[in-house]
């Protein structure tokens, strides 16, 4: 009986265990992430300017929530950072360069991202040189999720790009292929999987593709990509490049394992050409801001960045890659010798957010290595106006932001202003995690000892029960 009521106890102690670790692991979304900024950068290489003194200021007046809906939202947003050039010419001669300065990405916690969007957000930021607003060129590059100094800046480019096989005149084939004679009921999906064996340069794009597998046979690289597919479907194929050093085959499957193949039909119906740009242009608005050649530069940059040797059937694709762009504003200063000249700039900052701290952590970055391209670089101050703290994150320790920036008397009394300054360029970027308290406890250590008192709360019971039984049964035995 004392054995059976222990198993019990024991066993109600692990299912609550086990019920409190599983709340936590399916919690909801707790980490968004914001976009690092960065500052003023020059395009030419052999520019002799050089930056006498930067004077990061930053200004954060609230913390970001996690959910952004509506363009009047964005307007509202008010933490921004400003940065102050002073530029020298050290040069015996009048020198005129090209300043670029990349923005325009917008944070994962900005769900509505129609064009009013990204022209709100656009007018928070502003270039002046000397005082005055200076005129801007804008630009746009692809995208891929972070900066890139050397990559990022070589894709400005005032002509057409040509990369790998992409060039405007390379041949470009559209294949349509229609879905027949399946034996699946309506609703049901097969795998039209189609195998691909190349000899030479070029590449393919299966629009819809689903699966992909790719293996090696005779030194031959072959590819296998699928896509779901029903009687009277359309499939779309594109081929980049010369079709003659390609072989292609089709292949219906009962299921994505791709083992048992089922009766049906998937013929050729319909075949185009035309040349790459004329591809690449598919989906360009001549009316839009954005340039024809940066539209077609970013759509080479798209097919290319992911390209490995051999593979040439795309594991992603879009014809409008609008979504994907990065701007810039370009403008030009012109300065002779021994001039300065005061450039500001001014643009939000959209920080990372860590719900699992309690109080909620917002870490900002700001990329300092696009300085780089600078001559020369002196002095480098960075201010910070807060109502919030400075604190170091587990994983954070030694971000720039465990350097001693000094604590200051600010002028608006609920806020705390922060000051650090160096000679030329630090290591590392920028990076520094405010919050509303000077400590913040992660929600998995507060689960964690939630989890032990609990397993105690449990625990002591069931030992007081079994120290308590085992006492009766030493007095019963010793009774009888």
């Amino acid at each position: 009986m004392i054995k059976k009521f222990i198993t019990v106890i024991l066993a109600t102690a692990v299912s609550v265990s086990a019920l409190s670790v599983s709340a936590y692991a399916n919690s909801a979304q707790m980490y968004w992430n914001g976009v690092d900024a960065t500052g003023t950068m020059t395009s030419d290489k052999n520019c002799p300017i050089t930056v006498e003194r930067e004077v990061l200021t930053f200004d954060i007046t609230e913390a970001p929530g996690n959910y952004y809906e509506d363009v009047s939202q964005i307007r509202d947003y008010k933490n921004s950072v400003t940065a102050n050039y002073t530029f020298y010419n050290p040069a015996d001669y009048k020198v005129t360069a090209t300043l670029v300065f990349p923005f325009g990405k917008l944070p994962e916690y900005f769900y509505d991202r129609t064009d009013e969007v990204y022209q709100a957000e656009a007018e928070k930021y502003g270039v002046t040189l000397n005082g005055e607003k200076t005129e801007t060129v804008l630009r746009h590059t692809l995208s891929t999720g972070y900066f890139d100094l050397e990559r990022d800046l070589s894709r400005l480019k005032d002509e057409y790009r040509e990369e790998y096989i992409y060039s405007p005149d390379l041949p470009v084939y559209k294949y349509t292929y229609k879905v027949s004679g399946l034996s699946a009921e309506k609703g049901d999906f097969t795998d039209a999987v189609l195998s691909v064996t190349k000899n030479g340069e070029s590449a393919l794009i299966l629009e819809g593709m689903s699966g992909y597998r790719t293996t090696n046979a005779d030194i031959r690289n072959t590819e296998r990509g699928s896509v779901d597919v029903q009687n009277g479907d359309t499939v779309i194929l594109w081929c980049l490049g010369d079709p003659e050093n390609l072989e292609l085959k089709w292949n219906l499957y009962d299921d994505g394992s791709w083992k048992t193949e089922v009766s049906g039909e998937i013929a050729l119906t319909n075949t185009e050409e035309m040349s790459f740009e004329e591809f690449a242009l598919q989906d360009y608005d001549p009316n839009s801001e954005i340039s024809q050649t940066d539209w077609y530069n970013a759509m080479v940059d798209f097919l290319t960045e992911d390209r490995a040797g051999g593979i040439c059937l795309r594991h992603e694709w879009e014809q409008d890659i609008s979504g994907r762009l990065m701007r810039w504003y370009q403008y030009e200063m012109t300065l002779a010798p021994g001039e300065r000249a005061e450039n500001i700039v001014t643009a939000p900052v959209y920080p990372d957010i860590d719900t699992s701290y309690d109080p909620t952590l917002c870490d900002y970055t700001y990329l300092l290595s696009p300085a780089e391209t600078w001559a020369d670089f002196g002095q480098l101050d960075i201010v910070i106006n807060t109502p919030f703290y400075i604190i170091d994150k587990d994983y954070n320790i030694d971000s720039f932001a465990a350097l001693p920036f000094e604590k200051m008397d600010s002028d608006e009394g609920d806020k705390q202003r922060y000051f650090y300054s160096c000679e030329g360029l630090p290591e590392k970027d920028l990076v520094f995690t405010l919050c509303e308290k000077e400590i913040a406890v992660s929600s998995s250590s507060g689960a964690n000892v939630l989890l032990i008192i609990g397993i105690a709360a449990l625990a002591i019971p069931v030992i007081l029960a079994i120290a308590a039984g085992i006492v009766g049964i030493i007095l019963v035995r010793k009774k009888s």
